[in-house]
């Protein structure tokens, strides 16, 4: 994911699109894993000034950790990973059928 915002960071100041919407748009991969985790993490890094100021940087942070946690798991669903997490952040792995 951290390749993929360097990407897309490089394609937006290209004035590209970014390579799930162009050049890789068509493989499975994006499509069903990769495209929809990376468009809930990019509409919150859309909505938000290229030059953040300190004030509001922690908080806007943890939102985005927050929004690309919740990605990253529903793509490992989609992928056949559930997660049983525990209050202590401990989880159990369950490996399942992958969406194809």
């Amino acid at each position: 994911m951290t390749l993929l915002a360097h990407c897309e960071a490089e394609a937006y100041f290209l004035g590209r699109l970014g390579p799930l919407e162009d050049e890789c748009s068509d493989h499975p991969g994006a499509k069903l894993y990769l495209g929809p985790a990376w468009k809930e993490i990019n509409t919150l890094i859309k909505d938000r000034p290229l030059n953040p100021s300190l004030e509001g940087f922690a908080e806007y942070e943890l939102k985005l950790l927050e929004v690309g946690e919740k990605a990253l798991i529903d793509m490992w669903g989609r992928l056949g990973l559930t997660f049983e997490e525990y209050a202590d952040r401990n989880f159990h792995l369950h490996v399942g059928n992958p969406i194809s």
